[in-house]
């Protein structure tokens, strides 16, 4: 088998190094809420796990597909736009699916003027599936590579990590509240499970603290509250008195 075969076993370190890019990636975007710092994490992360000439990371913009930012090799697209319906990364976030096309010019997906202008050959295209965002992360070589499962596996993971700092970072930058329902009309049914007491927003269940923040635009503080404390203090008392008799 070749080197690029897509069915050459994964190299055991470059597993391990993979799971430790994801840890750290992880981490990272814990604490990081803009987009730069989100992009600039998630682009050293791909190329090294992916061993990519190129990374692109890609927003939706209405019936486009912006390219945010880039590491390559050589220029690629940033700050370009592209129509979802023309556009690889489009098909990718449409279809919700990754792609892996071995050969970019052989393939009726890739827009063959934008292409030749580049050192891209081969490439996987994976998309981020947020609440409030959509988006892909592209993935390039300058030659014929099929990419195999764990690598397309492991790029969708990424993607995935991805998707709630970016949301929260949307959220940040361009948050608008929902209409409030008119004294007329029915307010919208929230769905609560009953043992986890997570709650449903757009098919996705989620902590009650990241829906507000989501639906809402509040942000949430714990703390605790006077019956709470009431009730704590008398457990304690009752453990600190002595046993009678």
């Amino acid at each position: 088998m070749s080197p690029g075969s897509a069915d050459s076993p994964v190299p055991s370190a470059l597993l391990l190094r993979r799971t430790e890019l994801l840890t750290q990636l992880l981490t990272t975007l814990a604490s990081q809420r803009t987009l730069g710092d989100i992009t600039g994490s998630v682009k050293r992360a791909v190329r090294e796990g992916a061993a990519a000439d190129g990374v692109a990371f890609v927003l939706r913009d209405g019936d486009e597909c912006f390219y945010l930012d880039e590491d390559a090799m050589a220029p690629l697209w940033k700050g370009q736009r592209f129509p979802m319906a023309t556009c690889v990364s489009g098909w990718a976030m449409t279809h919700r699916t990754p792609v892996v096309i071995p050969d970019v010019f052989a393939d009726d997906r890739v827009p063959q003027a934008a292409y030749r202008a580049t050192f891209v050959k081969s490439m996987v295209m994976v998309p981020i599936r947020g609440l409030r965002s959509t988006g892909a992360i592209g993935a390039y070589w300058g030659r014929n590579h099929t990419a195999d499962a764990p690598t397309v596996s492991w790029l969708q993971t990424v993607a995935d990590a991805v998707s709630p700092a970016l949301d929260l970072s949307l959220a940040k930058e361009d948050y608008q509240p929902d209409p409030v329902p008119a004294p007329d009309q029915p307010a919208p049914l929230v769905r609560v499970c009953a043992w986890t007491r997570r709650v449903e927003l757009d098919g996705v269940w989620m902590p009650f603290e990241t829906y507000l923040r989501m639906r809402f635009g509040l942000k949430v503080t714990h703390t605790i509250s006077d019956q709470a404390a009431s009730a704590m203090m008398e457990q304690v008392n009752q453990i600190a008195e002595p046993p009678k008799g």
